[in-house]
């Protein structure tokens, strides 16, 4: 993420961003995925986004960008099932 990016995140969202994505990288190396528990921290992450004002673009993105600094991977196979759960919490209402 370019420090220019960092610095747009509405304030208190780049440290949350830090905290959960240390968590999403504990559960994706669990010896077995926890994919409750994947989904739970990347649906709070999104709620916070929303909660701050984030369109529902931005949050997908600001998702993305999440899982590829928990694991490590740009073309992780987590990606897809990110994406699904950020925009559910944006429509599925």
């Amino acid at each position: 993420m370019s420090p220019n990016r960092a610095a747009d995140l509405p304030e208190g969202i780049a440290e949350l961003k830090s905290t959960t994505a240390q968590a999403l990288r504990m559960a994706v190396t669990s010896d077995r995925r926890a994919w409750y528990e994947i989904e739970r921290i990347v649906r709070e992450y999104v709620r916070a986004l929303r909660g701050h004002g984030m369109k529902s673009e931005r949050a997908v993105a600001e998702t993305k960008a999440l899982v590829v600094q928990a694991t490590g991977d740009p073309l992780s196979s987590l990606l897809t099932s990110a994406v699904t759960w950020a925009l559910s919490e944006y429509y599925e209402r």
